[in-house]
């Protein structure tokens, strides 16, 4: 008897993360993914604000702007970027050794995101590349 099968669509799968998660890499870029760009409005650019508490917000802006920064799709996915070396720099925010994700909330227009508190281990806000610091320690204690 003949199975019975369906063919996956990825161009039509439901978004991995269905919450805003916006992610900071390595080359401080900063990373949108759908529902993130979603909760901006769907923005052609975008402004960014520094909280002096370590919060970092990301607003809809018009391209014409100075202050914004053009969105770019990313080439595969439904991810979303924008530049921020300088953002960066100019407020100190360490540049991680890896990827970081953050979740994001969307309070009156604003999508913010805490970035002493990202994703993968809430409880380490150092940006120094402690993942991999962390696996080589995981690693020795088995030796």
């Amino acid at each position: 008897m003949p199975r019975k099968y369906e063919v996956f669509d990825r161009r039509t799968a439901a978004p991995v993360e269905p919450h805003p998660v916006v992610t900071l890499q390595k080359r401080a870029t900063w990373g949108f993914n759908r529902a993130a760009f979603l909760a901006l409005g769907e923005p052609r650019a975008i402004q960014m604000a520094y909280s002096p508490e370590g919060a970092v917000g990301f607003m809809l802006a018009s391209p014409d702007d100075p202050r914004s920064y053009p969105v770019r799709r990313q080439s595969a996915g439904s991810n979303f970027q924008i530049s921020g070396k300088a953002f960066c720099q100019h407020y100190g925010i360490p540049l991680p050794g890896y990827a970081k994700r953050f979740s994001a909330e969307l309070e009156d227009d604003i999508l913010w995101v805490d970035i002493k508190r990202h994703l993968e281990n809430p409880e380490d806000d150092d940006a120094e590349g402690t993942h991999n610091n962390r696996q080589a320690d995981e690693d020795s204690d088995g030796a």
